[in-house]
């Protein structure tokens, strides 16, 4: 029985703890012809490098429900819900028009029923190196190279059998990764803008030490080593202006991820699935200036498997420093 209860705190919860993108700042552009000032969709990785004087701070609330697990065979099963509030961060700097630094922190605050539990969630840093910049009339689009860490800061292991999962928050796994990531803007007519984005990324989880009921499972007595698998996200984005001020975009996200393997030392062995999972955010974008706007945004799983079933909603607000 709690080796089946330890899967479904698995499946259930590994949604939240995914690593993906959080922001995606637009570039700082004196070009009024040509570039259109959107805010940029919340979760794709950005294709540009930002002004190295004018750095940005996204600060993002979100909600989440999971309702549901998809199994292996690809077949939505009703789930107790698990709801999850988290405020994130996301900070942007650059060396100059071709390196760029960005740090992604957040805090969780778990529920299932009448259990709660709030903790740090993991942490991303991002190198980013400029390769090319979108040029109009030719079909040379932004591109730029990312490499990303995961410091894992959140809870994963030692978990409680009777906070239901809720004391979850990482993967207790150093992640090291790499995200291609390109974007093209295209002029429409009479002034409306049409943004493609599009990105890759490929990622190569460390070995963790497992101690008790952990993330990747098992119960109270598991000891050992687990080896999660690699895993790859990929994403498309189209954004369109109504005007200059508000925009519209849509984000589709596909996340598919390898079988890993456990060394045990004790307790029962630990079966690490092959998973993947399709969702969909639409969002809405409005800037109030040049350096200030706000997003809101939802978020829904399409399909899956071996992976859960969530909504979301959140709002977003993002502001641009001129340090000139």
């Amino acid at each position: 029985m709690r080796k089946i209860f330890s899967r479904f705190i698995f499946f259930t919860l590994c949604s939240l703890l995914l690593p993906s993108s959080l922001s995606s700042l637009p570039f700082y552009s004196k070009n009024e012809e040509y570039d259109q000032w959107f805010i940029g969709p919340l979760f794709a990785p950005n294709p540009t490098t930002v002004d190295p004087n004018h750095p940005g701070l996204e600060i993002e609330a979100l909600s989440s429900n999971t309702h549901g697990l998809y199994n292996s065979s690809g077949k939505l099963i009703s789930i107790p819900n698990i709801t999850a509030v988290l405020p994130y961060f996301d900070y942007q700097m650059s060396i100059n028009k071709t390196f760029g630094f960005e740090v992604i922190g957040a805090m969780t605050i778990n529920s299932c029923g009448k259990e709660h539990f709030t903790h740090l969630r993991d942490t991303f840093f991002r190198f980013g190196i400029q390769i090319l910049n979108d040029i109009k009339g030719t079909r040379i689009p932004d591109f730029r190279i990312l490499i990303q860490e995961t410091i894992p800061t959140g809870k994963y292991d030692n978990l409680s059998f009777k906070k239901k999962g809720c004391d979850l928050t990482g993967q207790g796994s150093f992640q090291t990764g790499i995200h291609f990531a390109f974007q093209k803007l295209f002029y429409i007519k009479n002034n409306h803008f049409f943004r493609m984005r599009a990105s890759l990324g490929y990622f190569l989880p460390a070995p963790v030490s497992i101690s008790g009921l952990s993330y990747y499972g098992g119960n109270t007595d598991s000891r050992g080593i687990a080896f999660p698998g690699n895993y790859l996200t990929c994403f498309l984005v189209g954004e369109y202006s109504l005007t200059y001020k508000l925009a519209i975009a849509c984000e589709f996200n596909y996340q598919r991820g390898w079988k890993g393997n456990f060394l045990r030392k004790k307790g029962d062995h630990i079966y690490i699935p092959n998973f993947n999972q399709c969702s969909l955010y639409p969002e809405i974008q409005y800037s109030f200036s040049k350096n200030f706007g706000f997003l809101i945004g939802s978020g829904f799983t399409i399909k899956g498997k071996n992976s859960p079933a969530f909504y979301s909603c959140y709002i977003t607000f993002l502001y641009i420093f001129s340090i000139d």
